[in-house]
């Protein structure tokens, strides 16, 4: 497992952790598991649109 880096800022968390959530959604879509792909894809996308309108 490749070690681990810290963000440098916060936009990178952010955009680390959507991608993340993305990344669950695909795998979670590519095993039939519809719901959680939804569920995660819906995820980063709220988290995404929270953080903007706070500007953050």
């Amino acid at each position: 497992m490749p070690a681990l880096r810290v963000p440098s800022d916060r936009t990178e968390s952010r955009q680390k952790i959507i991608s993340l959530l993305n990344d669950l959604g695909h795998q979670a879509a590519s095993t039939g598991d519809d719901l959680a792909a939804r569920l995660l894809d819906d995820m980063a996308r709220l988290l995404d649109a929270a953080l903007a309108s706070s500007g953050k």
